[in-house]
């Protein structure tokens, strides 16, 4: 009789804390979240949430942007290969859609789709004199992730920037310039992820860039591109000619 009493409150004791566990108000997590990790110094406040911590979502407030992020958490998929989470993040701004999945031990594969106003990046931009419009979408977006570093170990996908009235520094002077469609490709070559950027009318190549596994950024400007941006270039050369050559540590 003691035993089986034992085993009804042990019961009771694990239905509940499941419960408990299973619909925490993310409210409660994010403030004692507050309480035990340094949240105050992140560049993005959070101002409400509803929901909870595995269906819920937030709004976020910074200097530069506010939107809502959304997210369901799967915590069977710890065991299983299926995506462990799923993320909305909707602005005036921008629209961004991604699944996470944890491959292994060390990895993570993050699939997504993204729209976004060149607009919204202008604050940042404008100490370099830079001014960008029109609307970048990004689709079939797929990285696999080193979950040690962060750094992306594969990445696919292709972008479309539908064009736009761009502003950009020449010597002292500010000049702008109307920029047709562009298309982008993002692939796997080796262990070097490649870019590559052409004008959509005519399918041919404006840029290039390579990511290399330390990190290191190569970048290609073709002089077909400060054509399409009307920037005077005296130097003897085509369309098809690297112009611009830029290698930095960018990760």
């Amino acid at each position: 009789m003691i035993l089986k009493s034992l085993a009804i409150i042990v019961v009771a004791a694990l239905s509940y804390l499941t419960a408990l566990v299973l619909y925490m108000p993310v409210s409660f997590a994010w403030e004692y979240a507050q309480g035990v990790l340094p949240l105050q110094q992140l560049p993005v406040k959070v101002q409400q949430t509803n929901g909870t911590l595995w269906d819920g979502e937030a709004l976020l407030n910074s200097s530069q942007l506010q939107g809502v992020v959304s997210w369901e958490l799967s915590p069977l998929s710890l065991i299983t290969s299926d995506s462990l989470i799923h993320i909305d993040f909707r602005s005036d701004r921008i629209e961004l859609s991604a699944n996470g999945a944890l491959k292994g031990s060390e990895n993570a594969e993050v699939n997504g789709n993204l729209v976004l106003d060149l607009a919204a990046l202008n604050p940042m931009l404008r100490q370099h004199r830079l001014d960008l419009s029109g609307i970048l979408t990004i689709q079939r977006l797929n990285a696999l992730v080193d979950t040690s570093t962060g750094k992306p170990i594969q990445l696919t996908g292709q972008g479309k920037w539908a064009g736009g009235t761009v502003s950009y520094p020449m010597g002292r002077q500010v000049q702008s310039a109307v920029m047709p469609p562009l298309v982008g490709q993002i692939t796997q070559k080796g262990q070097e992820i490649a870019l590559e950027v052409a004008e959509e009318a005519s399918g041919k190549a404006v840029m290039q860039a390579q990511l290399s596994p330390d990190g290191v950024a190569k970048i290609q400007i073709r002089r077909r591109l400060l054509d399409l941006a009307g920037a005077p270039w005296s130097g003897n050369s085509g369309p098809d000619d690297v112009v611009f050559r830029i290698q930095q540590k960018v990760i």
